[in-house]
């Protein structure tokens, strides 16, 4: 399917989905299809594997985001995050008490793999981490 203009297919059309990833997955005209939709049983909607870049109907096929202490250097954390990709940018936030949440540092470009961000100020007692993922 070549389709210039990314959301406007049939029943796909406007739901915020590139209906040719929408296509390619589940064929034409598929509810299964829809943006709320958990198709592989993981857990994860259609909106966030798309968004993520992932396979929808693949349940193995999943977003990491994991964080460690970095070795002999206390008050950093590491923060791997993947896979990421080049079309996408992502932004990291933390928290201190899941209410209010502030952004690690500015938005990155995803390289085409599994990446790692370094938190030098991870002090404290807890520290809660998320990713923002932007696909434009």
């Amino acid at each position: 399917m070549l389709d210039t203009i990314a959301d406007n297919f049939g029943t796909y059309a406007g739901d915020g989905l590139g209906d040719d990833w929408q296509v390619q997955y589940f064929g034409p005209n598929n509810p299964n299809a829809a943006p709320g939709f958990i198709s592989d049983g993981s857990g994860l909607t259609n909106l966030f594997k798309y968004t993520a870049g992932l396979a929808p109907n693949d349940a193995a096929s999943t977003f990491i985001l994991n964080n460690t202490p970095v070795t002999n250097q206390p008050g950093k954390q590491q923060i791997t995050l993947g896979p990421t990709f080049s079309d996408r940018t992502y932004t990291i936030e933390f928290s201190l008490d899941l209410k209010n949440w502030h952004t690690l540092g500015p938005a990155f470009p995803g390289n085409g793999g599994t990446q790692i961000i370094t938190d030098t100020n991870a002090s404290g007692p807890h520290k809660f981490y998320r990713v923002s993922v932007n696909k434009p």
